[in-house]
């Protein structure tokens, strides 16, 4: 059975110089197309599922996909860069899909309690 990872942390974005919550599961072992993991921005009001992309410079990639969006504050369709070797925390970067820019990136903590 996978290991499910947990994590946490305040992500940037660069644009507007703003600051948001974050809470990040993720399952490291999905297959490609398959959905890896799950992501909520409690402070924006915003959800996404995430879906693994083929790996990129050692790091995996997932697209992100709304689930929830009501006040219309978050991105959809971007991609974010995990790193495989995450420890006990690490930096996550995420990229607008269509230019590939990076618009954002945030500091993660696991959480090891679950």
């Amino acid at each position: 059975m996978p290991s499910i990872e947990h994590w946490s942390g305040v992500g940037h974005q660069y644009d507007d110089d703003s600051h948001w919550e974050i809470e990040l599961t993720l399952d490291p072992a999905a297959r490609i197309g398959a959905r890896i993991g799950t992501i909520v921005y409690p402070s924006l009001g915003c959800a996404a599922d995430l879906t693994r992309e083929p790996d990129r410079d050692g790091e995996l990639v997932a697209s992100e996909h709304l689930t929830l969006d009501p006040q219309h504050r978050c991105v959809d369709g971007g991609e974010m860069s995990i790193p495989r070797e995450r420890g006990l925390t690490f930096h996550w970067r995420w990229r607008y899909l269509e230019s590939g820019e990076e618009g954002a990136d945030a500091e993660l903590t696991r959480d090891t309690s679950q």
